[in-house]
């Protein structure tokens, strides 16, 4: 199907609209416009659409981004065999160290963090469904080395290295021998790189075909945080165990059972 300038720049703007909901929580159509530099005419027609397909909803004068986006995320998220089998993991893995654990996939250069637990409870961490600069986390990190060069460069090609704290990597040079690093211990350390405060450390996960799956780290506060050797040790072991469950899902869903010759 051919989608004409004008049809492809409508779709744009209504997805600029739902971004700017998105920042703001809540948004007048006034600041859209505002905002978005367009006429109130073309901003009003597009909440309208929108609204009709459920996508945002109105309260009072105030637009909201809607549940069906939810539902459209959580179908996202399981869009991969071994997200159930990652979840469960998270979980557990959360409940015997009583820290917070998560895992995070990479989607256009930044990772987005699809999995949080905290604590013997699981109280879901406060990341869950977060867009990360993937130089500033122990899991993105940890994905960056994993992957090969060029991904590497074309990924810090497409996204800068913004700071997120005054201890963000923001030089590629840098950055590039702390992948280096990462890849010699097999793990990745965040120190208050994305949130002042917070250590973790980081390792990748890979499926049995040997693509990367997403990032598994465990974090905790500054003040009571253990020495990185010490947590990467259960963090390393954790992510052997996930990658074996997810091996083992694998071969349940997909192996076929042995044919037998004699045609019985």
């Amino acid at each position: 199907m051919t989608v004409d300038g004008n049809g492809l720049q409508t779709t744009v703007r209504s997805l600029e609209i739902l971004e700017a909901i998105n920042s703001h929580g809540s948004v007048r159509a006034d600041t859209l416009v505002a905002e978005l530099g367009v006429s109130r005419s073309s901003v009003h027609n597009h909440l309208a659409t929108l609204r009709e397909r459920e996508y945002v909803v109105k309260k009072g004068d105030r637009y909201y981004l809607g549940l069906k986006l939810y539902h459209l995320g959580e179908q996202a998220k399981t869009r991969r065999l071994s997200y159930d089998v990652i979840g469960e993991h998270v979980a557990r893995v959360a409940n015997e160290i009583d820290m917070e654990v998560d895992f995070s996939v990479e989607e256009y250069g930044r990772v987005v963090v699809i999995f949080d637990e905290v604590g013997h409870r699981n109280r879901r961490g406060f990341q869950l469904g977060r867009y990360m600069p993937i130089h500033a986390c122990a899991s993105g990190k940890a994905i960056l080395a994993a992957y090969s060069p060029e991904r590497v460069a074309s990924i810090l090609d497409r996204r800068s290295l913004t700071r997120v704290t005054d201890n963000t990597i923001v030089d590629r040079e840098a950055l590039c021998d702390d992948l280096r690093t990462t890849r010699e211990r097999g793990y990745s350390i965040n120190d208050e790189e994305s949130n002042s405060g917070i250590q973790a450390v980081g390792t990748a996960v890979r499926e049995p075909d040997g693509t990367v799956a997403g990032g598994l780290s465990i974090a905790g506060p500054t003040y009571n945080y253990p020495p990185y050797d010490q947590i990467a040790e259960t963090l390393l072991s954790a992510a052997d165990e996930l990658e074996r469950e997810i091996e083992t899902r694998w071969q349940r869903e997909f192996q076929q059972p042995d044919r037998r010759d004699d045609g019985s």
